[in-house]
Order: C-alpha cells, then structure tokens, then sequence
C-alpha cells in the first residue's frame, strides 16, 4: 500500500517537473515561435516583414546621412538646444535679449529674432542677413528680465532703445523704427 502511494506520488511529481520545464524553455524563446504562437504558423510572414525593414532602412539611410550632414552645416542651436550665441552670454533662455547694436531681438518663447525692416517688425527663427557676418557672442546685449517671456519683446522697443543705446562705432545699413 505503501509502495503504490510513493509510486504515484513520484510520478505525479515528475509529471508536474517536466510540464513546467516545458513551459519554462517555451517562454525563453527556445524553439521556432521565439515565445510568440502568432508566429509559430507563419513564420515566412516574419521573415518577408524584417526583410522589408532592412531594406527600407538601407535605402534610407543616405538620405538620413546627407540630411544629418546639412543640419550640422547650418544649425542654428547648440547641442543644448541654445543658439550658438547663449553660451559666450551664459544665456539660458528664460528672458527675452536685446541686442543694442542691431536694434534686434531673440524671442526665445517664439525661438527666433525679430527686427524691423520696411516699417514693420519681421520675426524670423534664423538669424537675420544682416547679423550674419556678426560675432553675437561677442555683441552687446541686454536680458529683458522685467518682461514676461509670453509677451513680443517688440513692443517694449521704446523703452529699451532710451535706457540702453546703441554705440555709434557700430555702423550697419539698418533702418530703425520710430521712438
């Protein structure tokens, strides 16, 4: 009587081992279903799909490098997300600039510059022509701290203009607005 009970009780022991083992290696990926039955009946659906990819992504890859190669060429902003001026200021975009020479300001709130020409002021997110050819981090300029930075800094040129003016010994062909 004995006998037959340890005799059952090992077998149901060893069943019970052996199903989980089989479980066990089932989920490790072991096998043709790597884990996931969707495959297991159409694996030739998988292997067509990751064929698409590596091609696609082949083929895509010259145009990702020759574009990567132009951004870097003509990026406006540091690898911080700055222009490439803030870092000689230790500018870091939580108030509007005024660049007193050029009658110009950075928007960081809009991410680029508005100046005035043609009688009107004119956003741009680059730099404007004629700041071109200018070493901004080295131009004067003046953080805008009292000025929310949600608001245009342009309408806050009168003000600025009077408390800070431009220096006569910078001369560039820039129409300025009306105080």
């Amino acid at each position: 009587m004995k006998t037959a009970r340890f005799i059952t009780l090992c077998l149901v022991l060893l069943s019970i081992f052996s199903y989980s083992e089989a479980l066990a290696q089932h989920g490790r990926g072991h096998g043709r279903g790597h884990g996931h039955e969707r495959w297991d009946d159409d694996d030739d659906r998988h292997r067509h799909h990751y064929r698409y990819d590596r091609d696609y992504y082949k083929k895509r890859h010259k145009h990702y490098k020759k574009q990567a190669r132009y951004y870097e060429k003509h990026r406006r902003y540091d690898h911080y997300g700055y222009p490439r001026w803030a870092r000689a200021h230790r500018y870091r975009a939580r108030h509007h600039v005024y660049f007193r020479d050029y009658c110009t300001f950075y928007d960081p709130y809009r991410g680029g510059y508005v100046y005035w020409s043609s009688n009107r002021w004119i956003f741009t997110p680059n730099v404007p022509a004629f700041l071109a050819n200018v070493d901004l981090g080295r131009a004067r300029i003046q953080l805008m701290a009292n000025i929310p930075l949600e608001r245009h800094p342009e309408y806050y040129y009168d003000e600025y203009a009077r408390a800070y003016p431009r220096s006569t010994n910078i001369h560039i062909n820039l129409s300025l607005p009306p105080f």
